[in-house]
C-alpha cells in the first residue's frame, strides 16, 4: 500500500514495516480482544470492557492495584470488569493529591 503513512490502519503499518513479526501481532489481536479503548475526563488513555460507555467510572478499589470500570446504576454501581489505563497501572492512584476515597455499592 502507498500513500500517506498516517492514512493507514495500525495493521496496515506493521505489515508493511520489515520487522513484523507475525507472533506480536497475534498476541495484540489476543489482548485487545473484547475490548475498548478509551479517553478518561481527565485525558488518561485506556484500555477496558467492551460494554463501557461515556459516563462509566474507572477506579482502583481499595486493596487493589488494578483499576476497574464501574457503572452507576441508580445508587448503586454495576461492576464491568478490569481495565488498563496509563499513568495509574503502578500505584500511581494511590499518591497524595490523586487520591478520592468514595464508597461503592457494587450489584
Amino acid at each position: 500500500m502507498s500513500g500517506d503513512p498516517s492514512s493507514r490502519t495500525c495493521v496496515e503499518q506493521l505489515k508493511t514495516n520489515y520487522s513484523f513479526n507475525i507472533g506480536f501481532y497475534r498476541q495484540i489481536v489476543i489482548a485487545t480482544a473484547g475490548r475498548k479503548l478509551f479517553r478518561t475526563r481527565t485525558g488518561m488513555t485506556g484500555l477496558g470492557p467492551s460494554t463501557l460507555m461515556s459516563g462509566d467510572c474507572v477506579c482502583v478499589l481499595f486493596g487493589g492495584a488494578t483499576p476497574y470500570v464501574l457503572r452507576r446504576v441508580g445508587r448503586h454501581f454495576m461492576f464491568l470488569g478490569e481495565s488498563y489505563v496509563y499513568g495509574i497501572m503502578h500505584g500511581e492512584s494511590l499518591e497524595e493529591g490523586r487520591k478520592r476515597n468514595m464508597v461503592f455499592d457494587i450489584i
